[in-house]
């Protein structure tokens, strides 16, 4: 009788203390997750890629600069002047391999990677002079990588027009809309950078020509890969700007047009979107995608308001 008692007591003891915890479990969990939400690190900074997210490459004028005699006589032997980007970057993946321990950079055309040469190009390990020495003396000892020499000629302007720093800047141009976000972004007191992958010359024309968005930038603000020997979506670039910047990952908002730039971004720690394109034949951005997507993070992250969209305002 006494053991019956004894056990009837410790039933009790434990519903009187444990039935409490075990109703209020769930209240602590939500109390730990709201805590854990509100301490997220605020965003603090912006970084914007180049290419397709505030300039916009024009290809119609890139097609004129190529030359329209060209084009229109590969067109008559019934292949698609569309697709000689895509014919260029297959010869000169042939030039040389593609390094193993070194990831290369990404691209919208042909395979979707830059041939190892146009990769060290961009790292700055190769002038533009030399990439196009190279790529010509190849096109001149391999007549038969071609369908026929429309083709060939066609493919020999077409490198010369990427790897001439004067031809190329003529066809990039600032996205409006990309000058008037990172404006809306410093009004909001955000930090805002750089960091693309460009060679250095072409960079420094495109520069020049456009003070209305760089002057947006402070000059240690803009990292561009020629200047630094490496490229994204290398993990080593978004480490020297981490160190370089003094910013921590967790406090940046990162925009790019590629997906393997993004995802080496998040892999570090940095909040990062992919820059949808609006219109193909000049490749333009979709800011307005951008600005929400910053919106929402800021939401989740920050307790300022969020930055409206101006042009339904």
């Amino acid at each position: 009788m006494k053991r019956i008692f004894l056990s009837t007591s410790a039933i009790a003891f434990f519903l009187l203390f444990s039935l409490p915890i075990l109703l209020l479990k769930p209240l602590f969990g939500i109390f730990a997750n709201n805590y854990l939400q509100s301490k997220k690190a605020p965003i603090k900074h912006v970084i914007f890629d180049l290419g397709d997210v505030l300039i916009a490459s024009n290809k119609a004028k890139a097609f004129m600069h190529i030359g329209p005699l060209s084009i229109l006589k590969y067109l008559l032997t019934l292949h698609n002047p569309a697709k000689i980007m895509d014919k260029a970057f297959e010869v000169i993946h042939q030039i040389k391999p593609l390094d193993k321990d070194k990831r290369a950079a990404t691209t919208s055309y042909g395979n979707g990677i830059f041939p190892q040469l146009c990769t060290d190009w961009l790292a700055g390990t190769i002038t533009c002079q030399d990439t196009l020495t190279t790529i010509h003396t190849f096109i001149d000892n391999n007549p038969n990588l071609f369908n026929n020499s429309a083709e060939r000629m066609l493919v020999k302007k077409t490198v010369t027009f990427m790897f001439t720093p004067e031809m190329l800047a003529k066809t990039q141009h600032p996205v409006k809309a990309g000058i008037e976000f990172v404006k809306e972004c410093k009004k909001r007191g955000l930090n805002v950078f750089i960091l693309s992958n460009f060679d250095t010359e072409s960079f420094e024309i495109i520069k020049k020509q456009n003070p209305l968005l760089f002057g947006l930038f402070k000059e240690e603000n803009i990292f561009v890969s020629g200047y630094f020997g490496t490229v994204k979506p290398r993990n080593d670039f978004y480490e020297i700007f981490l160190q370089e910047s003094g910013i921590s990952a967790e406090n940046c908002v990162f925009f790019d047009d590629q997906q393997a730039n993004i995802d080496t971004a998040q892999k570090l720690g940095i909040h990062a979107v992919l820059c949808p394109v609006k219109s193909s034949l000049k490749s333009k951005p979709n800011i307005d995608h951008l600005k929400k997507q910053l919106d929402t993070l800021i939401a989740q992250h920050n307790t300022s308001a969020i930055i409206q969209d101006t042009q339904k305002a």
